[in-house]
């Protein structure tokens, strides 16, 4: 590890911690065909929620699956009101994501969030 980035201190005028890897490959590869500002978009979610290969493989699944369903374009879902307002909410970011991943299953998996709202009632 550089000695700028030993015990959370950086050097002044050092250039900060490069994002993972795994992350950046997969939404390379994912986002490769996608128009420029549905990139971006998902990119500042990313750079803000700053999400695990993990989860941002399940949300780049969602997503894809709500463009070929709506016939929409992947910013269009990232610019939905709620989502948003999960950004730019207090609290940790993971908790931040998680508001995030709810509100976005939400609009991929509607009828079983109607059903499970039901069930609930």
């Amino acid at each position: 590890m550089p000695s700028e980035f030993r015990g959370n201190r950086r050097r002044s005028g050092a250039s900060p911690r490069p994002s993972n890897p795994t992350v950046e490959a997969m939404l390379g590869a994912r986002t490769a065909d996608w128009a420029r500002s549905d990139a971006e978009a998902l990119r500042a979610m990313v750079a803000t929620l700053r999400p695990s290969a993990r989860h941002l493989e399940e949300i780049l699944d969602w997503i894809d699956d709500i463009a070929a369903r709506d016939g929409c374009a992947p910013a269009v879902t990232l610019a939905d009101t709620e989502l948003q307002a999960a950004l730019r909410a207090a609290g940790s970011g993971p908790d931040r994501l998680e508001r995030w991943k709810v509100r976005l299953r939400r609009m991929r998996y509607p009828r079983l969030v109607a059903r499970e709202s039901a069930i609930a009632t």
